[in-house]
């Protein structure tokens, strides 16, 4: 079922991302629908969601509130990509209110590697993020990865924090991934920083390239 919504909606998005009209319009609650499989079924496809926030930039009238939350929160788990960032150049100001700003902030926060903060924020959109699956570990191995390009080893007491676990999650994750540790640091290995690594496609270039193939796109954004 997964496969073929994914092949569905594919296809839907080639058809319709050169044409944004009363036709893409209709195929609204198609792309809606999906972006709700994404978040249960933990699938991802980056131009579905960019279209479904392009139709509601030019048709505000179908704009979506808790659509847009759930595609800004599936783009914070792709971090160190830009989805993010892409994702809320299409969301016009009007259309921000004080719940897409606590979200804002939970991917600004992350993106600009205030990880403390970052636990702040997204405690503050708990209701949602909880229900997210995968959205803390996705975090998680983000920062994971940005730590081990920094330092070789890490406060034991400092990662439980920049983590958000207890003590027993900290010692599950360091042996999950055999890390070496002493009574005070943890040494963290560079293969999750490489993991991390985005995709070329996913590159800042690359992303605003894709974005210049949608000739609608200089027209509606900003």
């Amino acid at each position: 079922m997964a496969v073929q919504a994914l092949a569905k909606v594919e296809k839907l998005v080639n058809d319709t991302k050169f044409h944004i009209d009363s036709e893409a319009v209709e195929a609204l609650p198609t792309l809606e629908t999906f972006v709700r499989t994404e978040v249960e079924q933990g699938m991802y496809l980056l131009d579905a969601n960019l279209l479904v926030l392009k139709i509601y930039k030019i048709y505000p009238s179908h704009h979506k509130q808790d659509i847009v939350r759930l595609i800004l929160a599936k783009a914070i788990m792709q971090f160190p990509s830009n989805d993010f960032r892409l994702c809320t150049y299409l969301i016009p100001k009007p259309q921000v209110d004080e719940g897409l700003e606590s979200l804002y902030a939970v991917g600004d926060t992350l993106e600009q590697g205030n990880f403390v903060g970052f636990w702040v924020e997204a405690e503050k959109n708990k209701e949602l993020l909880s229900k997210i699956p995968g959205f803390y570990d996705s975090a998680r191995v983000y920062m994971i990865s940005i730590l081990s390009r920094t330092f070789s080893s890490v406060d034991k007491e400092a990662l439980r924090v920049t983590l958000n676990l207890d003590v027993a999650g900290l010692d599950e994750l360091v042996a999950k991934h055999k890390w070496a540790k002493t009574v005070d640091t943890v040494e963290i290995a560079p293969e999750l920083a490489r993991e991390c690594e985005p995709q070329q496609e996913h590159s800042e270039a690359s992303a605003f390239a894709r974005m210049s193939k949608w000739p609608f796109t200089q027209q509606y954004i900003r």
